[in-house]
């Protein structure tokens, strides 16, 4: 036990490392950042959409203007029109 004195002096308790302000901040960040890392990634389309996607190309409207009113990526309403084409062909 006597080597390890050195330890003890640099050594904090839990009690002011969890009230300590940046541990709170770093904790926040840290969260946030997991969160936003979890929540990248594919979206799913119902099935709602993909029908009126595919709706309004048939009726001629271009990709970008399904994209603005859908909310939606330009990128995803090309892979659907692109599947509707194959699919039909």
């Amino acid at each position: 036990m006597a080597k390890f004195n050195w330890l003890h002096k640099y050594s904090c308790s839990t009690d002011i490392l969890f009230t300590s302000n940046l541990f709170v901040k770093v904790l926040r960040i840290f969260l946030f950042y997991v969160s936003f890392r979890l929540a990248m990634g594919r979206g799913k389309l119902t099935l709602q959409t993909k029908f009126q996607i595919q709706s309004l190309f048939e009726n001629g409207f271009s990709q970008r203007e399904i994209a603005r009113r859908l909310n939606v990526s330009q990128k995803c309403v090309f892979d659907i029109v692109q599947k509707m084409k194959k699919n039909y062909l």
